[in-house]
């Protein structure tokens, strides 16, 4: 399995050029047979993204452009991200529940994981 810190790295590589869905947070753990391990790393990776403000949570504005934060504590929307996924009855899909935008610290620290590479 790939280590965390490698996925953090892909994460905000990604997070440079588009919005990141949850359901793509979720395939990095594909590999793992049971759905509460996959859930479970799933969501210490949201923890670690949101704890070290590189990300807010929220969604895309309908013109894919901009993003509509949930403007919530970290805390908070890990609440909200495991209520929902409760509700869902399933692992998320594309669009559904929530997504991850670069904040002005990840896109930092983006730029400087990219000039380490």
């Amino acid at each position: 399995m790939v280590s965390h810190s490698e996925i953090m790295g892909e994460i905000l590589l990604e997070g440079l050029h588009d919005h990141i869905g949850l359901w793509s947070l979720l395939w990095h753990f594909q590999e793992l047979p049971d759905p509460a391990v996959r859930r479970r790393e799933t969501m210490a990776l949201v923890e670690e993204l949101l704890g070290q403000g590189w990300f807010e949570v929220g969604f895309p504005t309908s013109d894919g452009r901009g993003f509509e934060p949930w403007n919530s504590a970290p805390d908070v929307s890990i609440a909200r991200i495991n209520k929902e996924w409760d509700a869902l009855g399933q692992e998320p899909n594309i669009g559904e529940i929530v997504w991850f935008n670069l904040t002005s610290n990840g896109e930092m620290e983006a730029r400087r994981h990219v000039a380490r590479a």
